[in-house]
């Protein structure tokens, strides 16, 4: 095998979708048309440092990253990170092992082109870091973010009896409205639909919030937002890759609920609810019709991504954890990096405690 760095991501259009398909852990932020959407809203400043690898002329693996550089310090951050909730190498099974190492050993290589790396959203399974450590690399700040996932069985039935006989009348309670036809649920196609969907998703999850007076992401309010979410979901959506449902009342539109999907799992991702309907809890709904549509579509899991809160505990879940890790080497400029970012770090609130560089 032989790594090679590639800088311009659409060079590698034809091939990325097949090794992405071949990596069942792979979530769909790890696709092409997540990364190459991300790459043309968040990417400005940076440019992309993929290092792909190759078993003769076929590619079999890629570790897609990011270089910025930011008062003379270069560093490298996942592609698709900030606004996507994973990340990882990607490559097949049978692949995996060799290609996680070629890849480490190409960092520690190229130590003189990137003072720190600072990688985010990595799935607690994940064998990279062990990778890097065994490269020489240098692995600090690591911080453990909580993802609750619901790990499903055969059929609906069986997930209900496994959840407490309250939980279970109550998710038998949100969905009689679908059930009894008083409500359903439309499920958006083609560009158009889905830019007028996700206009009003993005409307009514700013209403939602300031009606109650709740500090809101102003990243959700904001144009690049949008336009980011209506790129990659035109591209994601007629691959199977995103799913978008108007949760509907006659023709009224109750809310509106965008997951990523792939073999695996269903990611519950943005929910917007029209508050003159909060008597309905649509968000409840939304979340129990996910999980028995994801149990009918034969996925593994119905994945609640980054965040404890509490209302993902009412579905049982197990947590899983996810971890944001500094990783430099021994060069005077990235343990100064590495260095700066750790004080940066600790002068934040406890709560947002991850690599500042990295965001």
């Amino acid at each position: 095998m032989r790594v090679t760095l590639v800088e311009e991501l659409e060079s590698l259009r034809d091939e990325w979708p097949a090794v992405f398909e071949n990596d069942p852990t792979a979530t769909p932020f790890a696709s092409f048309e997540w990364q190459s959407a991300w790459c043309r809203h968040w990417a400005e400043g940076g440019t992309p440092w993929m290092l792909a690898v190759r078993d003769g002329e076929r590619l079999v693996g890629l570790a897609p990253f990011l270089l910025r550089t930011r008062g003379g310090l270069r560093y490298l951050t996942g592609l698709g990170v900030g606004v996507g909730n994973y990340w990882d190498i990607i490559a097949a099974p049978d692949d995996r092992e060799r290609v996680v190492t070629e890849v480490a050993a190409a960092l520690g290589r190229r130590t003189s082109e990137w003072d720190a790396l600072f990688m985010d959203k990595l799935p607690e399974e994940s064998t990279t870091m062990a990778a890097l450590r065994g490269a020489g690399l240098r692995l600090g700040n690591t911080t453990q973010l909580t993802s609750p996932r619901i790990e499903l069985p055969t059929s609906f039935d069986d997930y209900l009896a496994g959840v407490s006989s309250k939980r279970r009348r109550e998710i038998r309670r949100s969905l009689q409205k679908l059930d009894a036809g008083e409500l359903t649920i439309h499920e958006v196609n083609g560009p158009e639909e889905l830019r007028v969907a996700i206009e009003r998703w993005q409307a009514l999850k700013v209403q939602w919030w300031t009606s109650r007076g709740l500090p809101l992401d102003p990243e959700h309010s904001s144009r690049r937002f949008l336009d980011f979410t209506v790129d990659a979901l035109t591209a994601m959506v007629p691959r199977g890759l995103a799913a978008v449902w108007e949760l509907r009342r006659g023709e009224e539109i109750v809310s509106i609920n965008i997951g990523l999907t792939d073999e695996l799992a269903y990611y519950g991702w943005l929910f917007g609810f029209d508050s003159r309907f909060e008597d309905l809890r649509p968000g409840h709904m939304l979340i129990a019709y996910g999980i028995r549509w994801s149990v009918e579509q034969g996925l593994r899991y119905y994945d609640f991504m980054l965040g404890a809160e509490s209302y993902k505990y009412h579905y049982a879940p197990r947590d899983r954890a996810v971890l944001t890790v500094t990783v430099g080497s021994h060069r005077l400029r990235s343990r100064a990096t590495v260095g700066l970012s750790r004080a940066r770090r600790a002068a934040l609130p406890e709560g947002m405690r991850i690599p500042v560089f990295g965001r």
